[in-house]
């Protein structure tokens, strides 16, 4: 204990304790500890809010090409287009992303699809008169069909939807049930996002047997390719979905305020971050349909198809467009037989007003008297895919390449994208035979559905290389070309 004498102030410490005289540093340091980790969450979350507010607006997109291009975007952008940064898309084409305007189509035809795109001119708009054309928000919407029962999977769509991307745009999300949603649905989703989220019920007539139908040969056709194998093909409910996302999706009230849409489904998963509007990419350059695979389809879930189609082509000459390429579509070794390649329209950026269109809605109405959603089990995917062959050029059809995504064993993801994608690169022919494996008897095309899609480079061969001769040693056919898809 330390010393103490009185004074007539009273009693004085000569000496402050020993544990005392290192507890107030103590103190002290433990208060500035306090404080500068506070100050470094600030200055994070501070750093959060300001990239976000970057990402709107910066002229940005990671380069998914291949291989290193001679034309050279940056200098076409600095030199005649006045603007700061562009890169090459997934189509070879150079494209200003501040304004997602499409510049200038390589003369290196790597991709393919770059029908239609021409360089920009001394006569084409000026960049002050483009921004005044494409200042306005396209009238866009993010559509899910789901049911309450899969809550859980739609809200793992939305984090990973929301996070890669809407965060940044806030474009709303309307839902889409056969019964009314639940409110805890609703909470649950709406606490997912700022934006606005709309929940519908599908009107009973798009939902229903129509009267048309022969509802014994529908019952035997159940019974029918659930004993063969058919995918879903027992289920009642499957070919209400399959019809309504077919063609009734788009005449739905809701959407009536909306010219496109990006669909969602429950349960998939967005790997890349995407910092540029989809929406106002679509529709600075007159796009009518995006999609993200291209894979082969098991024709026993719609036999008749074709032939419908065809019958349709004879009898309607007038809708098909000049531009109109279906030879990709087309097995010539198969006497000219659709091959069956689609769309994978789970995931599936469009034009509400394409789909609108007197051709589609014809060539629907067509499809639909005919039964076959019921008798057989036609798919949304395979006729989404004939319809735009048909009425939209090629050029007018987009490969969104640069996004990384997932429905169940179908998986998508870009090459050289680590820096924005927490997923493996994928070979282009990754998702081919997904739904019809390599063993099964359906014929398939020469080509796979990709390939025969995006045309020059991507079909070129090896030397030496045959398909008979890599099937002769157990091969699948479909290894012998120069590109795979994960060069630089």
């Amino acid at each position: 204990m330390a010393n103490v004498h009185f004074t007539s102030a009273g009693p004085v410490h000569r000496e402050i304790p020993q544990i005392a005289r290192h507890a107030i540093p103590a103190v002290c340091v433990k208060v500035f500890t306090a404080l500068r980790k506070i100050f470094v969450l600030v200055m994070c979350v501070f750093r959060i809010i300001l990239l976000d507010l970057l990402d709107v607006t910066k002229s940005y997109i990671a380069v998914v090409t291949q291989q290193i291009h001679p034309f050279n975007c940056s200098k076409y952008c600095l030199e005649k287009a006045g603007c700061r940064r562009v890169v090459l898309d997934a189509r070879s084409v150079c494209v200003d992303y501040a304004t997602t305007r499409i510049l200038a189509a390589s003369s290196h035809p790597y991709i393919g699809n770059t029908a239609g795109v021409q360089p920009i001119s001394s006569t084409s708009p000026s960049r002050s008169h483009h921004k005044e054309e494409v200042s306005t928000k396209p009238r866009a919407a993010l559509i899910s069909l789901v049911r309450n029962s899969e809550l859980s999977g739609m809200m793992q769509s939305m984090r990973q939807l929301e996070y890669q991307w809407n965060r940044k745009y806030n474009y709303p999300w309307i839902f889409f049930n056969d019964e009314p949603f639940t409110d805890e649905f609703k909470a649950a989703t709406q606490n997912l996002t700022l934006a606005n989220c709309y929940y519908e019920v599908v009107p009973s007539d798009h939902w229903s047997l129509p009267d048309w139908i022969d509802e014994a040969r529908f019952m035997n056709s159940l019974e029918y390719l659930g004993a063969i194998g058919v995918g879903k093909g027992w289920m009642i409910s499957y070919r209400h979905m399959c019809r309504w996302n077919s063609g009734f999706f788009y005449k739905h009230p809701r959407l009536n305020d909306f010219d496109w849409y990006w669909r969602v489904e429950p349960d998939v998963h967005f790997f890349c971050d995407i910092d540029y509007d989809v929406f106002r990419f679509m529709r600075d350059n007159n796009m009518k349909y995006g999609f993200n695979m291209n894979i082969l389809d098991d024709a026993r879930s719609f036999p008749s198809l074709w032939s419908r189609t065809r019958s349709f082509i004879n009898a309607h000459p007038e809708y098909i467009h000049p531009e109109a390429d279906l030879d990709w579509l087309l097995d010539p070794h198969n006497s000219g037989d659709y091959n069956n390649c689609q769309f994978f329209s789970n995931f599936e950026i469009g034009n509400l007003n394409y789909f609108r269109s007197e051709a589609n809605e014809m060539y629907f109405e067509w499809l639909d008297k005919g039964g076959g959603f019921y008798y057989e089990r036609f798919g949304d995917a395979p006729i989404h895919t004939l319809s735009v062959a048909m009425f939209a050029p090629k050029s007018e059809i987009w490969f969104f390449r640069d996004i990384g995504y997932q429905h169940d064993i179908n998986r998508h993801c870009p090459p050289q994208s680590s820096d924005r994608c927490f997923c493996e690169p994928t070979p282009i022919d990754e998702n081919f035979y997904k739904l019809v494996p390599v063993e099964s008897p359906q014929k398939k095309p020469d080509d796979t559905c990709i390939r025969q899609f995006l045309g020059g480079d991507w079909l070129d061969k090896k030397p030496d290389w045959s398909q008979e001769g890599e099937r002769l040693f157990g091969g699948d056919g479909y290894h012998g070309y120069e590109l795979t898809g994960l060069e630089n």
